[in-house]
């Protein structure tokens, strides 16, 4: 059998005596040839891997996500922003463009997705919004370190810890000072996504095809949850996009949203519901603060109906778990 001189520079001929340290450099191998659209290669390198854990997570998510790539006849797009490297993979049959890229250094970026303004009913009330930018895809592991220099998700089990799946374990303050740093770094007001916005970008804003979860009404097509899931986060942008061309705003992770947790909107202010880009809380930014946050979107540990574009969770501000993320927004102007 002749080897590609990649796969065999990390050919490891007795597994059971190798330790998971000699694994980094198979997997970098791995993530770079799945980057050049070698997904033969690709996979051959992950199940290296598995042959010496058969238990590693990011391994069995990757040759799954190859599976859907090949049986879909699709791979990652390279340039300008590798897949990879962006904490993305792309197996939508139509593409969104992205209005905003940012560049975090060391080949990784952030998508963004542009969400025109219009009008929608929350509840029983109509709410208003002006366009916003929203992440195309949930902060990854990758995007993490790249801007906090530290690993991602390192309170939670290492299952969670893939570059590409979303970050998780982390506190709706330090999802807030994530978005602090990223904005002095960029220049730009990054922050939270209001509860408002997270439910109109979930539902196509102006595009909405009224689904019931964030792009069709069948689960499995759109998010990862309790039964599709295998117990674990899987590498974003794998099920299909809603009608802005964003993923998994139905399960895989919850996300936090600015606002504090009220439990019906019989009491939200007048001017909230002709500005749904203003957060409807008290904002005490202190670190001791432990008031409830609302989280939406249900994760990979969701029944069905907690993934629904209208459902309503929250969480206490200091709450750190490995179902809970966050996607950005950025004012459009």
């Amino acid at each position: 059998m002749m080897l590609d001189p990649q796969e065999k520079g990390h050919l490891i001929l007795m597994p059971k005596y190798a330790e998971k340290i000699d694994l980094e450099p198979l997997k970098k191998d791995a993530f770079k040839a799945h980057r050049n659209k070698n997904l033969y290669l690709a996979r051959r390198l992950w199940m290296q891997v598995l042959a010496v854990d058969g238990t590693d997570y990011e391994a069995i998510a990757e040759i799954e996500g190859l599976a859907v790539e090949r049986y879909l006849g699709t791979s990652p797009q390279v340039a300008p922003n590798p897949a990879v490297e962006s904490g993305k993979r792309n197996v939508s049959k139509e593409p969104e463009p992205n209005p905003l890229t940012i560049d975090l250094g060391n080949g990784i970026t952030l998508d963004l997705v542009l969400v025109p303004a219009g009008s929608f009913a929350m509840g029983e009330h109509q709410v208003t919004l002006k366009e916003f930018l929203i992440g195309k895809y949930a902060v990854t592991n990758s995007q993490w370190q790249a801007v906090m220099k530290k690993q991602g998700s390192i309170n939670c089990d290492k299952k969670f810890q893939g570059d590409l799946q979303p970050v998780v374990g982390e506190s709706w303050h330090k999802a807030r000072a994530f978005c602090q740093k990223l904005s002095q770094q960029t220049g730009r007001a990054v922050r939270l996504p209001t509860e408002a916005e997270w439910e109109y970008a979930a539902r196509g804003a102006n595009q909405s095809k009224g689904y019931e979860y964030s792009g069709s009404n069948n689960l499995d097509e759109v998010g990862w949850y309790d039964d599709n899931s295998g117990s674990n986060t899987h590498t974003v942008g794998q099920k299909k996009a809603n009608e802005l061309g964003i993923y998994d705003m139905s399960g895989n992770v919850s996300e936090w949203c600015l606002d504090e947790w009220h439990d019906s909107y019989d009491d939200k202010p007048e001017k909230l519901k002709s500005n749904g880009n203003e957060a409807w809380d008290n904002f005490n930014v202190d670190n001791n603060d432990n008031h409830s946050y609302l989280l939406r979107g249900g994760s990979w540990d969701s029944k069905v109906r907690i993934c629904c574009a209208a459902s309503r969770d929250f969480g206490i501000a200091r709450l750190r778990n490995d179902q809970i993320g966050f996607r950005l927004v950025i004012a459009s102007s």
